[in-house]
């Protein structure tokens, strides 16, 4: 593997960030409970982190999950494949490039920014099996309903947890999450009458539509 982007322990970026997400959601709790939108925000900002090693300019963009990906799905080069540079170095010595594979069948299940949002109290985390009723909270169908039936959308690798990292594909969707995190969080906790503001850490993500 190029030692450019890799870890110490000899394990290249992709790799690592893959098993991450395989690990924590086979043997924690970062799904289906109200840690989901604060881990993933840090999982996703330590992947851009690592990505600007490559590129300084890099920054992470997101999926309007509302509309086709059928354009954004194609920008590693083609629909399903073997991802190249920065996600996988191409520049000898390397692993095997890894390969994804996706299935992107019907339309976007996912509700509007505006049903979403509207949804009022926060939590706690809810199953439906169909789209959330109009009493759904807020984290119900925002992890529940649009973010994991947005997985099942693009298919192949995308809907399996043990899987989904592999797809550079994950953290645009993930990208989507954290821009609506920060909405409907801030909704509700004027709806309880706090203006505390959320801490940020030592830099607030940045998510550009491509």
């Amino acid at each position: 593997m190029n030692p450019s982007y890799a870890f110490p322990m000899g394990m290249d970026f992709w790799h690592t960030k893959q098993d991450v997400h395989d690990n924590m959601g086979s043997f924690s709790n970062i799904h289906n409970t109200l840690a989901f939108a604060p881990w993933h925000r840090e999982y996703i900002n330590r992947y851009e982190i690592l990505l600007q090693q490559f590129d300084p300019t890099v920054k992470l963009l997101y999926w309007d999950w509302t509309t086709s990906p059928s354009a954004s799905l194609s920008y590693m080069g083609s629909f399903s494949g073997s991802i190249g540079a920065p996600f996988n170095p191409g520049s000898p010595p390397t692993l095997a490039p890894p390969f994804v594979t996706r299935s992107l069948f019907g339309s976007p299940p996912a509700e509007p920014d505006s049903a979403v949002l509207a949804r009022s109290p926060y939590g706690p985390f809810a199953s439906y099996p169909s789209v959330p009723p109009p009493f759904a909270h807020f984290m119900a169908a925002l992890e529940d309903w649009s973010h994991n039936h947005s997985h099942g959308y693009i298919g192949g690798d995308m809907s399996n947890p043990a899987t989904s990292a592999r797809d550079p594909f994950f953290f645009m969707l993930h990208g989507n999450v954290d821009r609506l995190w920060p909405n409907g969080s801030a909704i509700h906790r004027i709806c309880r009458g706090s203006t505390q503001r959320r801490p940020t850490g030592p830099r607030t993500p940045t998510r550009t539509s491509p």
